[in-house]
């Protein structure tokens, strides 16, 4: 079997490995470009992530300094034998919230309140009692 190139052979050789360096370096530029593009979309995730713990530790500071904030409220409103433990079956906050009478009801009582000193005033009057007005 023989082994010589002829020239003809030797160029068909010579075009092929110039192709495919061709096509290597093509190939290297696309992955090179490929590897800056995900670089850059690294650096983003991370500065976003950086981001994102930020805003966690933010949020637990909030949750913590709330949640102290809720039970110095429920402690004030009653103490822990009335509004009971922190516990997968009680809600020592919801119980001082429903131990707190609601504003819309302490409005109704004033004006209840009110009516009933004005009809005991008139009725002082109708009767002839002098009586001093109470300053509510």
């Amino acid at each position: 079997m023989p082994t010589d190139l002829t020239a003809t052979d030797s160029a068909a050789v010579a075009t092929a490995m110039a192709e495919a360096y061709r096509l290597e370096r093509k190939e290297n530029a696309r992955l090179q470009a490929e590897l800056e593009e995900s670089r850059a979309e690294l650096r983003i995730c991370k500065a976003e992530l950086a981001d994102s713990n930020r805003n966690v530790g933010q949020l637990i500071d909030e949750r913590d300094h709330l949640t102290d904030l809720l039970d110095r409220f429920a402690w004030a409103v009653a103490p822990e034998d009335v509004i009971g433990e922190h516990s997968s079956m009680n809600c020592p906050w919801q119980n001082a919230i429903d131990l707190v009478t609601p504003m819309a009801v302490v409005d109704q009582l004033r004006e209840e309140l009110t009516r009933l000193r004005k009809e005991n005033d008139d009725l002082s009057v109708g009767l002839g009692i002098p009586r001093e007005p109470v300053i509510a």
